[in-house]
């Protein structure tokens, strides 16, 4: 399955538009006179594997994401056009070499193809029992916080502010009938979880921070932590629920385990077509005394 590497780029004075809806519904963005249109994303998704232009298509968001750096794309190589890139000798050798990649990448992608109906079941399941190990699955906690950042490094007059607003959260925690949830809503600032109520969801505990795994020891579920220190800041732990180490369902396992099987049998398909086509053709290299002296550093 080809993957698609979105171009990450820096655009600054350049201009990135969205234009689905202006004159021209052809065309999708633009940077200046550079843009991408309808044609062009459909040229693409054509040459992605089924599951990927799929998924693309389905997702309007990432769909935006990948105009905008096809886009960012198609303006850099306009830029270098202009500044007469693609005419250096070492730019042209790397093209050419591209080119023999792709079509050496297609090529070999239909060679080696592997069959739709592999694995069949009972390949998947001999897979899943004969590797059992793969698929335990970690104790897991699932945590909520509340978190108050403090570097570690510190100065005292931000440790005493930290204290201080430390000691506000934690008599918000304590008074009664209090929820944590909403205390988290508004006292956390950790980003991910507090809009949340501070719920992290199921954490595998080998992931876990030390002092945060330690403290865990002495929660029952339901309750909360004292404050924990780490080196990036305050933590008030909630345990809400544990999980003991598992196993995952065959049904579960069984995507990941297509996937595995499938592109391990195109790797072996195409060794078979490699090691074929030598038979018929043997490979001639020379011997390596005739290279000595034969190549100097580059130029």
């Amino acid at each position: 399955m080809k993957k698609i590497t979105y171009l990450t780029a820096f655009l600054g004075a350049l201009c990135l538009t969205n234009v689905a809806s202006g004159a021209d519904n052809d065309v999708l963005g633009s940077i200046g006179d550079v843009s991408i249109k309808k044609a062009d994303l459909q040229a693409l998704l054509n040459v992605q594997g089924t599951d990927v232009a799929k998924k693309l298509a389905d997702n309007p968001a990432l769909l935006v994401k990948l105009i905008e750096s096809e886009t960012v794309r198609k303006a850099v190589v306009v830029e270098s056009d202009k500044n007469g890139w693609g005419k250096k000798p070492n730019v042209v050798y790397l093209m050419e070499r591209s080119r023999e990649q792709a079509l050496i990448d297609s090529y070999l992608s239909e060679m080696a193809k592997v069959p739709n109906d592999y694995p069949k079941e009972d390949e998947v399941t001999q897979f899943y029992k004969q590797n059992a190990t793969r698929f335990k699955l970690p104790p897991m906690v699932h945590l909520a916080q509340v978190f108050l950042p403090l570097d570690a490094n510190a100065s005292a007059v931000d440790q005493n502010e930290a204290s201080k607003k430390l000691k506000i959260i934690e008599g918000k925690l304590n008074a009664k009938k209090a929820d944590f949830a909403e205390v988290a809503r508004k006292e956390s600032l950790d980003q991910g979880s507090a809009s949340k109520g501070g719920d992290m969801g199921w954490l595998s505990e080998a992931i876990l921070l030390p002092e945060i795994k330690r403290e865990l020891t002495f929660l029952a579920k339901g309750s909360m932590s004292k404050p924990v220190r780490t080196n990036s800041g305050w933590h008030i732990i909630k345990l809400i629920e544990t999980k003991p180490e598992s196993t995952q369902a065959l049904s579960e396992a069984k995507p990941a385990i297509v996937d595995l099987l499938r592109n391990r049998k195109f790797e072996e398909n195409k060794k078979v077509y490699l090691e074929n086509m030598l038979k018929k053709t043997p490979i001639k290299v020379v011997e390596p005394e005739a290279l000595k002296g034969m190549f100097g550093a580059n130029p």
